[in-house]
């Protein structure tokens, strides 16, 4: 999410402060994308993708480079 985004800077959030949020996702032919899905259901809300790619480094670098937030998204980090 943009550093200028109300939850930016929390160091965790509830997952039911997204229920109205705009999501940009990998498409459903990935299992991390079914993760998200079933976590947000869990928590009672559907996410209302407004963008769907294939890559995710693509939608990195979309969120960083365009000056609004057209949507939240999800990644992995890996920690060694």
């Amino acid at each position: 999410m943009p550093q200028k985004h109300p939850l930016a800077s929390s160091e965790s959030i509830d997952l039911s402060l997204l229920a109205e949020a705009k999501f940009i996702g990998i498409t459903t032919d990935y299992g991390f994308r079914n993760l998200v899905d079933s976590f947000c259901t869990e928590v009672g809300f559907i996410p209302n993708y407004v963008c769907e790619m294939e890559e995710s480094s693509v939608i990195q670098e979309l969120i960083k480079l365009l000056p609004i937030n057209i949507g939240e998204s999800f990644f992995l980090i890996y920690c060694s």
